[in-house]
């Protein structure tokens, strides 16, 4: 597995791939802790209500997740044609009596 991942042992909210998980649950080793976010947690960050005015403007701030969200949006969109597409012609099998 790539040498990030184990930089990443000791950060509790670190992401990683469930594939990369099972690749590490292998691996009996000691990690040495490289990144220790414990003092994160000692510090109070006030919650900041939620409103859309205030999404937007963020999410307009960074243009990753404006990618990434119309990214997922064609995907989600062109998936659910494909369901679409297959429902209809289960539909027009079982209509007719044919399998295929």
């Amino acid at each position: 597995w790539p040498v990030w991942v184990l930089a990443l042992a000791g950060c509790d909210r670190a992401t990683v791939s469930p594939a990369l998980l099972r690749q590490m649950s292998a691996h009996t080793a000691n990690v040495p802790v490289v990144l220790n976010d414990a003092g994160s947690r000692t510090k109070l960050i006030p919650p900041v209500p939620p409103s859309q005015t205030l999404f937007r403007q963020k999410m307009q701030q960074d243009a990753m997740a404006v990618g990434k969200l119309a990214e997922g949006v064609t995907f989600f969109v062109a998936d659910l044609q494909k369901l679409h597409n297959l429902l209809e012609h289960r539909m027009q099998q079982l209509a007719t009596g044919t399998q295929a």
